[in-house]
């Protein structure tokens, strides 16, 4: 069923794209809350033209004085585009580290940075239909129907 509607909103958004206008940095922010607990994701993502790329994800963790600012992750890999569905796979991800820490213990940091580590590992290819895209904004639909806009 999932598969069925990631096709019939392809067929929605159909528009052909060049690599040219998905190249350059972008990002997008995400703030969520749960339990008291304050989640707020930063993800630069840099398109290249030699059809490479990185991520890097920000995370940022607060529950009342305790919190994680900047837990750095960043991953690296090759992208293409067809028409409308762009394509990323992971090949290298980088050792996560916090920029500050405060009333964090250590087996609780290394348990959020692994929790956002392993987002990268479970999810190697990314395949997602660009559902809408100007010159400074491109919104893409992943394959669990999660929507990203992301910004120049």
């Amino acid at each position: 069923m999932k598969v069925f509607i990631f096709l019939l909103l392809n067929v929605f958004y159909l528009h052909a794209l060049s690599p040219t206008d998905l190249v350059g940095n972008w990002y997008a922010v995400t703030q969520s809350g749960n339990n008291g607990t304050e989640t707020i994701e930063k993800e630069y993502l840099n398109l290249r033209v030699d059809h490479t790329f990185s991520i890097v994800l920000l995370v940022s963790v607060q529950k009342d004085d305790a919190y994680v600012k900047d837990l750095h992750i960043e991953a690296s890999g090759i992208w293409k585009n067809r028409d409308n569905i762009l394509v990323v796979v992971i090949k290298k991800i980088e050792v996560p580290y916090a920029k500050k820490v405060h009333l964090i213990s250590q087996k609780s940091l290394e348990n959020l940075s692994n929790y956002f580590k392993d987002k990268f590992h479970q999810e190697p290819i990314r395949i997602s239909i660009v559902k809408n895209a100007t010159t400074h904004t491109v919104t893409l639909v992943s394959e669990n129907l999660r929507e990203t806009v992301y910004n120049r």
